[in-house]
């Protein structure tokens, strides 16, 4: 069951595919192999062996037209041994060898190929001269690469548990929403282990697998999952000052701004993500509900004079379809009505649900 996050619903659909997903599962033709002698298939793995000095990358041929989306690979480094070295050559034939090999993923990168970020794993030991005293653990390191060239090393965290810390298989996710960038590591379950701040997402990006130098990585999986769903465009002109010399002028009782008053919900589907304060504009459909004021559910992605909602007229009187905007400016239509109730309360129902939320006029 996955769970789709609304601006003042969290519904869970079990059988709904609003949501449409680009999966690539032990299908690594989409990975685009650059040296077919260092990387090839074996059985049901890809394998790629990079005794050069610098890094190889297998990217997705995939380009993501969603800012929002989750790259995940399962993979393992058979180069990642304690107290071994390994051997790389140079391009000008220098040889020499390597310890503690990286490797990891590459995501967000832009198309001219000067702009992305990275989050690497690494294996290292406390003291590897003292068996008494020596622990081994893994640094995940998350890092961006800017198109000047600069390298900026983002967080970094070392873990001891949870993790593969030699030649197994451990699973490295990158999700990333509008406004954060999540990474996830672990050998059998998932632990969120960094969390930071996105910069403005970026439509036609790709991701990939990075291979270090003296890594030998085995992947199992590789999945890419996005909304290829179009993204609603929610901007309006309506400004607050916009909103009160409408409502100033307006004849329609049902114009004017309306704030949560109660809610009749089943705990097990939805839950509340804010008490909001909203303005309902008269169309020649039936009326446009504009976000005004009260997210605490992706409240960053929400501002004063965007589409919430839209109430459209049907045959029956007082009764309207209801199209609602959820957080990230997907409709919901879902079996979803509005009712007005003596001209002060507005019923929003998903009886799908078995769910209702109700708005108050704001009256002078």
């Amino acid at each position: 069951m996955r769970y789709i996050l609304l601006s003042v619903l969290l519904f869970a659909f079990a059988t709904s595919a609003r949501t449409l997903y680009s999966t690539i599962h032990n299908q690594f033709a989409s990975l685009q192999i650059g040296d077919t002698q260092a990387t090839k298939c074996e059985g049901n793995y890809l394998v790629s062996d990079n005794a050069t000095a610098h890094s190889f990358l297998l990217l997705d041929t995939t380009s993501i037209g969603s800012t929002t989306y989750r790259y995940q690979l399962r993979m393992a480094n058979e180069h990642n041994s304690p107290r071994r070295s390994y051997a790389i050559t140079s391009s000008t034939g220098q040889r020499s060898s390597i310890s503690s090999p990286s490797w990891g993923m590459i995501f967000d990168m832009n198309p001219a190929g000067n702009d992305f970020w990275a989050v690497m794993m690494r294996c290292d030991n406390t003291d590897v001269n003292d068996d008494i005293t020596d622990r081994r653990f893994m640094t995940i390191t998350l890092i961006h690469h800017q198109p000047n060239g600069r390298t900026d090393t983002i967080a970094s965290r070392q873990l001891a548990k949870g993790i593969n810390l030699e030649h197994g298989f451990n699973t490295l996710q990158a999700q990333l929403t509008e406004d954060k960038i999540h990474i996830s590591v672990g050998d059998d379950e998932l632990s969120e282990v960094i969390c930071t701040t996105r910069l403005a997402p970026r439509h036609s990006v790709r991701a990939g697998c990075c291979i270090g130098s003296g890594a030998k990585v085995k992947i199992e999986r590789s999945v890419l999952s996005y909304s290829n769903t179009p993204i609603l465009n929610t901007s309006t002109t309506w400004t607050l000052d916009k909103l009160q010399e409408h409502f100033d002028q307006s004849i329609d009782p049902n114009e004017g701004f309306w704030v949560y008053q109660d809610r009749d919900m089943e705990e097990k589907w939805l839950r509340l993500g804010g008490r909001y304060k909203l303005a309902l504009v008269a169309t020649d459909s039936g009326y446009d509900i504009i976000y005004v004021d009260g997210a605490t559910v992706h409240d960053n992605s929400w501002q004063t004079g965007m589409l919430k909602a839209r109430l459209s007229k049907t045959i029956f009187n007082n009764h309207y379809d209801l199209m609602w905007i959820d957080a990230t400016m997907e409709p919901i239509t879902l079996d979803a009505y509005a009712s007005f109730e003596n001209g002060v309360l507005l019923n929003l129902k998903f009886p799908v649900y078995k769910s209702q939320i109700r708005l108050s006029k704001i009256l002078n």
